[in-house]
């Protein structure tokens, strides 16, 4: 089944991967869907009309009656059992899946947007507004201001990698490695500091602006274009399901199954290039646009490389620092292929080769592409993986 919300007059089923539509709106009011969220089998449907939830994958969907069920729902997170939404005013926050919700006041300042939101590795939430960065160390009970070195409060973007939390707004990214405590800027190399979505991936980083998709391959401490092929695209939304990473644009739905070295357009169907938010709920992608709605379809159609746990491929490259001379070892034999990037997004290596069972190393020259940091791509039948290398 593929599924689309229009902006106009709901949500429309089809059963023939598009060929035809039929209406699938029971229980929906017909309005604009802003953001779409699964969790614990459940799918949400953030609308200007409020909230909606369906449990049969959208065949009947019913409203959330709450107190906010008139306010302009923008964005949506959750753990477990605890659901948080943010409004164009204020937050909500649920213990019970959505079936009753209460107003988050203990710290949060309300009346302004909230944006975005991530979640540290100890399960704190992060939430970007119109008013800054807030913080809870309590699943969202109780909140803080934490705006010390953000010199934009208006938030647009949020993402987490460990201990590394990135806050995207309109005068740039920054970045804390202490919950907050302090923040820093991190826009070196980035032309348009607009930052609408940011997307930790591998060991890269990806950042969505006004006019282009950027990529960092050192935590953020430089930037680069990721391609001409974005140089002038507003990026919405980004998304990675296994190896394959995917992109929401106005000009339309990209993917790349090689950690953005290259990109495909997919908009077959679509009467409406303008993405505005991307969800993978396996075994299917949603994608939400500007005013037709939010579309559904398979992602056996849009990804080519099977998705693989983290430790089925184990790949060490030794000595990192080196010299320009180093060898990848992998766990695992058959074809490979090598490419090896740099800070700017251009290839220096393509190397191709056959792993044996007796043989599982591959020495790699540098050299002539002289000092700094690279990115170091694998692929196989076992799917993608990456590592950063340094020449000193």
């Amino acid at each position: 089944n593929i599924f689309i919300g229009d902006g106009n007059e709901g949500i429309f089923k089809s059963n023939d991967n598009g060929a035809t539509w039929v209406k699938a709106n029971n229980g929906i009011i017909n309005s604009e869907i802003n953001y779409l969220y699964h969790n614990n089998n459940t799918e949400y449907a953030a609308t200007l009309n409020g909230l909606f939830q369906s449990d049969n994958i959208g065949s009947t969907w019913n409203p959330n009656l709450d107190t906010f069920s008139k306010n302009i729902v923008t964005s949506f997170i959750a753990k477990d059992s605890y659901n948080i939404l943010g409004t164009t005013s204020d937050l909500y926050l649920s213990t019970n899946n959505g079936f009753t919700w209460k107003e988050l006041k203990n710290g949060f300042m309300g009346s302004i947007d909230v944006n975005a939101f991530t979640i540290s590795n100890n399960n704190h939430f992060f939430c970007g507004t119109g008013g800054g960065v807030f913080y809870s160390n309590d699943l969202g009970k109780n909140w803080q201001e934490i705006n010390n070195g953000i010199t934009n409060y208006y938030v647009l973007s949020m993402a987490s990698d460990n201990d590394y939390i990135y806050a995207g707004t309109s005068s740039g990214i920054f970045l804390t490695t202490n919950e907050g405590l302090t923040w820093k800027a991190i826009n070196n190399g980035l032309t348009n500091i607009w930052i609408e979505s940011i997307l930790i991936h591998n060991q890269i980083i990806l950042a969505g602006t006004e006019a282009g998709l950027f990529i960092s391959i050192n935590k953020g401490i430089s930037w680069s274009l990721i391609s001409e092929q974005f140089k002038n695209s507003n990026i919405h939304s980004l998304v990675s399901y296994g190896p394959s990473i995917f992109v929401g644009t106005d000009d339309g739905f990209f993917s790349s199954r090689d950690n953005g070295l290259t990109w495909k357009q997919e908009n077959e169907s679509l009467t409406n290039l303008q993405i505005k938010t991307i969800n993978v709920v396996e075994p299917n992608i949603f994608i939400g646009t500007e005013g037709s709605g939010v579309w559904y379809r398979p992602l056996s159609e849009l990804v080519s490389v099977k998705k693989v746990e983290n430790n089925s491929i184990i790949l060490n490259a030794y000595p990192n620092p080196n010299q320009g001379h180093f060898n990848l070892e992998f766990n695992f034999d058959g074809k490979v292929n090598i490419k090896v990037i740099n800070l700017i997004g251009e290839m220096v290596l393509n190397h191709e080769t056959i792993l044996s069972e007796s043989n599982k190393k591959v020495p790699i020259d540098l050299t002539t592409a002289g000092a700094g940091i690279y990115l170091v791509q694998v692929s196989s039948k076992n799917g993608i993986v990456t590592k950063k290398v340094v020449v000193e």
